[in-house]
């Protein structure tokens, strides 16, 4: 790691053979890394310049990934598979550690709203939303909401992400639109078709 701007040599935070994957980072909650020390873990290396300490949050046999903080640092959102499929858990990063699940149909990818009010993930083509409560030490949400829904390109990693008003989100389209084809051509006997054409000099080969 090294400050941006600055000549110093870089800091190692991850130590070739170590294991892990830098996946967000937070001011003051430190560097989220995938992979650490298991294939699915989900830990964290603390800011603090003087000691880092790295400290796993996650750890299960579950496949746990996707990570992202709130703005004020006190709750890391996670993917899981810990009930049989995709869902969104939130953990508190504070001394209790609790986890709470948000969605209850499926779900992946998390992304917070840029003033921390809400919580948006994917589940397949449907973008949802649910506002985050008060709620003092227990962390809660409203029910979930479809926001956006359509059939989006969905990548590894994070496959969209959130505008800087928490209203518009930022997709990857499939070409040729958002709507699902409705018939499939098949073409039987193509190799013959395919000879006669180069026989007649007709096939275009490029």
């Amino acid at each position: 790691m090294r400050t941006v701007g600055s000549a110093s040599d870089a800091e190692v935070l991850l130590p070739v053979g170590a294991g892990g994957s830098p996946y967000v980072w937070h001011e003051t909650a430190g560097l989220f890394v995938t992979g650490w020390g298991a294939s699915w873990n989900i830990g964290r290396i603390l800011p603090d310049e003087d000691e880092r300490e790295f400290e796993i949050l996650v750890s299960t046999s579950a496949s746990n990934w996707g990570p992202d903080v709130s703005p004020d640092g006190r709750w890391m959102a996670y993917t899981s598979d810990e009930s049989g499929r995709y869902e969104i858990y939130v953990r508190s990063l504070g001394p209790d550690a609790r986890t709470w699940p948000v969605s209850v149909d499926g779900g992946e990818e998390p992304l917070w709203s840029s003033d921390g009010a809400a919580l948006f993930w994917r589940n397949g083509n449907r973008f949802m939303r649910a506002a985050v409560l008060e709620g003092g030490d227990r962390f809660r949400t409203g029910a979930p909401e479809v926001h956006v829904e359509g059939a989006y390109s969905n990548v590894p990693g994070i496959s969209f992400n959130v505008a800087g008003d928490d209203e518009r989100l930022l997709l990857l389209r499939i070409e040729g639109g958002t709507e699902r084809a409705r018939h499939l051509n098949v073409v039987l006997n193509w190799d013959v078709e395919l000879e006669h054409r180069m026989s007649e000099g007709t096939a275009d080969v490029r």
